[in-house]
């Protein structure tokens, strides 16, 4: 129990996000909205960061935010040309598409 160390107590309030400058995020939109309408704004891109702050570019234009009001963009990217789709024979000699299970 000796070898213990507390933690401490301003440890328990951060959180940890993996934000670098690669990755775009959302910005949200604290005004009154319609129904049906995004809540965020973006994506845009990460200029810099530091514990709490992070730089953007929004329109063209640098702004300096807080994490709180970010979200990740999480972007999918095509990196390889869809797969044609052989078309197979069954044993009854019906055509059958190939299937994919993901």
């Amino acid at each position: 129990m000796r070898q213990l160390n507390p933690v401490a107590t301003s440890a328990h309030c951060m959180d940890k996000y993996n934000v670098n400058s690669s990755i775009k995020s959302f910005l949200s939109v604290y005004s009154l909205k319609p129904p049906l309408c995004q809540p965020y704004t973006g994506p845009h891109k990460v200029i810099s960061r530091t514990n709490k702050i992070v730089n953007i570019e929004l329109n063209g234009l640098k702004f300096t935010v807080t994490l709180d009001i970010m979200k990740l963009a999480y972007l999918i990217t095509n990196s390889s040309e869809p797969k044609d789709i052989k078309e197979t024979k069954t044993v009854a000699g019906k055509s059958a598409n190939e299937q994919f299970f993901y």
